[in-house]
C-alpha cells in the first residue's frame, strides 16, 4: 500500500529534523512509496507511513496529510530499535 502517488513537500519543520538527524529526503520519498506500516490517526487526520533507513536497525516515520493531490509531510522522525 503506498502512502504517496506523486509529489510531497515538507513543511520547514520537518526539513529541520531531516537535517537534523541527517536524514535523506530520498528515505522519506522511499517509506512512502514502499511503507512497511501506514496508520492513520483518527484524532489529527493525519496519515502516519513508517518504513527502514538505510542505517541498520533504524525506523523512518512520517506524518503526513493529503491537499489535493499534493502531500504535505509534516513531521519526519528516526526510531531505533533496540
Amino acid at each position: 500500500m503506498k502512502c504517496l502517488d506523486n509529489s510531497f513537500e515538507l513543511t520547514e519543520h520537518a526539513k529541520n529534523r531531516l537535517k537534523e538527524r541527517v536524514i535523506d529526503e530520498k528515505e522519506v520519498e522511499e517509506t512512502l512509496n514502499n511503507p512497511v506500516m501506514t496508520y492513520f490517526d483518527i484524532l489529527t487526520g493525519y496519515s502516519v507511513c513508517i518504513g527502514p533507513r538505510k542505517k541498520a536497525g533504524h525506523w523512518l516515520i512520517v506524518v503526513h496529510e493529503k491537499r489535493d493531490e499534493l502531500k504535505r509531510s509534516y513531521k519526519c522522525s528516526g526510531y531505533q530499535q533496540y
